[in-house]
């Protein structure tokens, strides 16, 4: 009988002990799916995120965010957040303790440090993204960039001290190669937020212009945007398109195809693009375009790194696309060569040697599509 009392008591105390480590296992400061919950008293901030759609992928649906310093900091990379989704499609929002400075959204998908995994190249991310300015309390603030370089003081007259109810939105054009370990971030800008989908640069809606998410075409990113744009004259070519004549283009799908044509059975879309054609904005392609485009580098997937002399490497990027080559963004096998500058990153060097890949330099290059 004692044996059974003991045996009793140790279950007990293995179950009780079990109890314990799963409660000290659960982060305090994330629910039971995953979504960040701040600290009992934890001043926050509201932050929108629209994630781009060709962030979706096989590992994740969602966004996560990332942060290194503040209040309820990530202690690594797995630790991040998730985010949750809105009722606007792609939208997603964040309550940030208010002393976090800067923070990082992503896919929420963690990489890993092996580049031949898959889901190293399908971990997408945005640069370091200022929240605060945690300069002081007499700092001026930061000015959000309304053109490619220049902050506007007239639309931010006093600068703006943190982004609560401010929405930070990708801009497709923006898109580096992290140094440290080749992969891609991008970068993008706080606009106000009015809701449904709708922002703008001015705190209130109606003093400047406003742009609403339903008007981009879902999956269609900048490449696949580009690919489209070289296979129809006009927009009215476009807009006339059927399935058929869509998925015959290199490298669309059925999927992409079909988003493109419920974009265009929307009438507020087809209005959109009708004031657009009013305004003047040029919706066609010039003929010097399309006398510039060749076929010297069709069947080519290209990988750049490193600094030029010559041309920028956007400049480069647009050569490659005119003479039909395609820009990607980390080595495989599959990779055709690359065009190399100086300080092209060691990571990608030695695994162009290992898998035995052309490297081409700028020279070279040029003389090729002449």
């Amino acid at each position: 009988m004692s044996k059974k009392i003991i045996s009793l008591m140790l279950a007990m105390a293995l179950s009780a002990s079990m109890v314990a480590v799963a409660a000290v296992s659960v982060s305090a400061d994330t629910d039971s799916d995953g979504y960040y919950v701040p600290s009992e008293g934890t001043e926050t901030y509201r932050y929108y995120f629209y994630m781009p759609q060709r962030w979706e992928n096989e590992f994740t649906t969602s966004t996560g965010a990332y942060w290194w310093e503040g209040t309820d900091l990530c202690e690594t990379w797995q630790d991040m957040y998730k985010v949750k989704e809105t009722e606007n499609e792609n939208i997603f929002c964040i309550d940030v303790p208010t002393d976090v400075p800067k923070l990082i959204f992503n896919n929420y998908v963690d990489g890993g440090a092996d580049p031949e995994a898959p889901q190293y190249t399908k971990a997408a991310q945005t640069s370091d993204v200022t929240c605060v300015d945690d300069d002081g309390e007499e700092a001026w603030g930061y000015w959000p960039k309304t053109d490619e370089d220049d902050p506007s003081n007239e639309l931010y007259p006093e600068g703006i001290r943190n982004f609560n109810n401010m929405i930070y939105v990708i801009d497709e054009n923006r898109i580096e190669e992290n140094p440290l370990n080749q992969k891609l971030t991008c970068r993008g800008q706080w606009y106000y937020y009015y809701g449904n989908g709708e922002y703008g640069y001015t705190p209130v809606k109606g003093d400047g212009a406003v742009y609403n998410t339903e008007y981009i075409v879902r999956f269609v990113g900048e490449t696949v945007a580009k690919k489209i744009a070289k296979s129809f004259k006009d927009i009215v070519e476009l807009e006339n398109a059927d399935l058929e004549t869509l998925v015959s283009i290199d490298e669309i799908g059925e999927k992409i195809a079909q988003s493109i044509l419920n974009y265009f059975a929307n009438d507020s879309n087809r209005k959109l693009i009708d004031r657009l054609k009013i305004a003047g904005l040029q919706l066609y392609r010039p003929e010097e375009d399309l006398s510039e485009h060749t076929d010297k580098l069709a069947g080519q997937s290209i990988v750049i790194s490193g600094v030029f002399t010559h041309h920028s490497r956007d400049e480069y990027k647009d050569l490659i696309e005119k003479h039909g080559g395609k820009n990607v963004g980390s080595i495989s096998a599959k990779t055709s060569f690359i065009l190399a500058g100086d300080n092209m990153g060691p990571a990608k060097l030695e695994k162009a040697n290992k898998l035995g890949i052309k490297i081409m330099n700028e020279e070279e290059f040029l003389k090729l599509i002449l």
